[in-house]
């Protein structure tokens, strides 16, 4: 006899309803997502296991949803992440309740009517987290270099965008903001940001390089003119699985090169 499980997982707590097949209504039970929660939810997961259930699991697809189906899949259940995007079911619901939703989960999954999300492997996941962390960094480099160059113009300096490259270049303009005081003194906090900035894009940019040394793809693509580690590390992370792509034209279509 099948078992569907449907499972709102949220940061502190996730809702179940467990849906055996051929009853009219389940049950509902609530974890913590701590130790003791998941813990107490394999150890019913493992008693429907020796009551002879055939055991499915549904869950949205959130940002825990990875650890939570790694973690369920260990008991040895099939675990469906659903694209809650196209589950119009969930997502324009009215009754937008943990219970509701989790009932409507174990309901489709009874009947194999969910829209499965796919997610990508480990190691694409950890070179993605990576690479935004770069991204965020970089914008906020960006940011605090537009402050530096609103404060200078305040002042009446020109300065350039290539003005803040170097440290040289860093000396160079505190040199000239020591006449202006207090005012001047305003932009050495900033200098002193936008080189540890400048440090922690280093690492990040070490750190993807190393991880991607052995990857084949990332250097293949590296072999194109003008693509360095961190294009094509980015290219990697995302595609992830080139073989998902039947078509060159799906590809180009999920990049959003193609019209």
């Amino acid at each position: 006899m099948r078992l569907s499980v449907g499972v709102d997982l949220h940061k502190t707590q996730f809702t179940v309803y467990w849906r055996r097949e051929g009853d009219s209504e389940g049950r509902f039970a609530q974890y913590l997502t701590n130790e003791e929660g998941y813990c107490c939810f394999e150890e019913e997961l493992e008693k429907a296991f020796e009551q002879g259930h055939e055991v499915a699991v549904v869950v949205e697809c959130t940002g825990n949803a990875r650890y939570f189906k790694n973690r369920v899949e260990k008991c040895g259940v099939r675990v469906v992440i659903v694209n809650t995007l196209k589950f119009k079911v969930v997502n324009e619901s009215v009754r937008k309740t943990d219970r509701h939703d989790a009932a409507t989960l174990a309901e489709f999954l009874e009947k194999g009517m969910l829209p499965e999300a796919r997610l990508c492997s480990q190691h694409s996941e950890e070179l993605r987290r990576m690479l935004k962390e770069r991204s965020s960094l970089v914008r906020t480099i960006v940011s605090v270099k537009n402050q530096i160059h609103g404060l200078l113009l305040c002042l009446g300096i020109e300065s350039t965008r290539a003005g803040l490259q170097s440290q040289k270049e860093h000396r160079l303009i505190q040199d000239i903001l020591a006449a202006h005081g207090y005012v001047g003194g305003a932009v050495d906090p900033l200098f002193d940001i936008l080189d540890r900035l400048d440090e922690e894009v280093k690492k990040l940019g070490k750190l993807i390089a190393e991880l991607t040394a052995d990857n084949p793809v990332v250097q293949l693509i590296r072999t194109i003119p003008g693509a360095g580690v961190i294009n094509a590390a980015t290219l990697r992370a995302y595609i992830d699985d080139i073989s998902r792509f039947t078509t060159p034209r799906q590809l180009a279509a999920f990049a959003s090169v193609v019209p």
